[in-house]
Formats: structure tokens, sequence, C-alpha cells
């Protein structure tokens, strides 16, 4: 049987933003933290056995369908990747970002966005 401890157990991505109703025209800062071992092929179980390769290759981020970025990750990339980064939204919506590892396994989230108009 095999054990996964606490910190490798599965949890949703984490998608912080400065401001979930910002005004027309305002910069919104986003942080995502999106849990993943980033496994490289090259670590070793107790038994011997190699931990297979496993990294996420690919996040996009989209606002309201419209592709804002795209992230290609490599083996240099840590456990949990993190992202930071800043958009102008041009309207309320919905802010959806995608991360996909060698596995073909999905890693989604989203998060609403409400701008305020004066």
């Amino acid at each position: 049987m095999t054990q996964t401890s606490f910190a490798r157990r599965p949890r949703p991505p984490r998608i912080t933003i400065s401001d979930s109703t910002p005004q027309a025209g305002e910069e919104v800062q986003v942080k995502v933290l999106v849990q993943h071992p980033m496994e490289t092929g090259l670590r070793k179980q107790v038994d011997g056995q190699v931990i297979p390769r496993n990294i996420i290759t690919h996040c996009e981020c989209r606002f309201n369908g419209e592709l804002l970025m795209v992230w290609e990750l490599d083996t240099a990339i840590s456990p949990n990747p993190y992202l930071a980064f800043s958009f102008v939204p041009p309207g309320s919506g919905v802010l959806h970002m995608q991360w996909v590892d060698e596995q073909d396994k999905q890693i989604e989230a989203s998060l609403d966005i409400q701008v305020q108009t004066a």
C-alpha cells in the first residue's frame, strides 16, 4: 500500500486577486498557487523504484474566453508552481486558469471579477 503524505494530497488551486470588484480601468494583481509534485523522473522511492516523470507543461489564463497568457513550464520549476501577474479587466467576467501535465491531467480554477463603473 502506498501512503501519500499530507503535502502530496491534491488540493484545488488557490487564486487570489487584489480586488474582485475593481473600478473600470483599474489593474488587478493575480496570484496563483497550484499543487503539483512536478516529478522530474530523477527521484527514487524508498524501495529504489524511480518515481516517473510528470510535470505541468502548459498553463493558460483566459478572461471571458480571451487568452491573456500562456506559460510553458519545464523541469526547472519547483513543486507547487506559483504564478503572479497583473492585467486590466475590460469588463466584468470570469478569470479561468488551466494547467496540463504530462499525464494529460487537467487542473482548472476560475474566479469572478465584477468591474464597477462610475
